[in-house]
């Protein structure tokens, strides 16, 4: 089975279980568990050696997430992970939540890139006209893209806007383009544009 289709029914699950007010706390708990798991070879080789009995490797699980004192369902939700065997979709697993949570709190995610960094205010202005184009909560996290000539791009899942110097220059050479393979010659181009 596709690990991304397992991931998914997994964060699915794990959000069904959760309050609405509370998704937003398990996701930073999620995060710093699946951080852990990942970052930590021996732990995580561990968790998944399958020559440890189900119980030790259980034991140890349990060591570590009571001095993390994680919530209950995430406690649970770790063991469920290691009984099944899917331990090593942890980093799947966090990102599909963080999907599905945005999904239940109306909520999209993007990026913004320009090639200076924009002050917080002026992408808030842009954050809520989108939240009116889109009828979604946006939050957009900023990148600095030094290739990019002027202007700005905006990435929401699958969604392009490209407010930028390169693609208007681009639009602008297929116009011209565009008017000149319709039988228009540069001299009656350069006629019309003077009159």
């Amino acid at each position: 089975m596709n690990k991304s289709f397992l991931a998914q029914r997994y964060a699915k699950a794990l959000c069904s279980l959760v309050p609405e007010d509370k998704l937003e706390d398990i996701r930073e708990e999620l995060r710093v568990l699946g951080r852990l798991v990942r970052e930590s070879h021996d732990f995580y080789s561990m968790l998944n050696n399958e020559t440890l009995k189900l119980g030790v490797r259980q034991r140890l699980l349990d060591v570590v997430l009571k001095k993390l004192e994680p919530p209950e369902v995430l406690f649970k939700f770790f063991h469920l992970l290691l009984r099944h065997g899917r331990m090593s979709l942890v980093k799947e697993i966090v990102e599909q939540y963080d999907h599905e949570a945005d999904r239940r709190l109306g909520r999209m995610r993007g990026e913004f890139l320009a090639p200076i960094e924009v002050p917080k205010e002026d992408v808030q202005v842009l954050e809520n006209r989108l939240k009116e184009l889109l009828g979604a909560d946006v939050i957009l996290s900023q990148r600095q893209d030094k290739t990019l000539i002027g202007g700005f791009v905006v990435r929401i899942g699958d969604w392009l806007f490209d407010a930028t110097i390169d693609a208007e220059l681009l639009n602008a050479k297929d116009l011209i383009s565009g008017v000149l393979d319709s039988g228009h010659n540069e001299s009656s181009l350069v006629l019309s544009s003077r009159s």
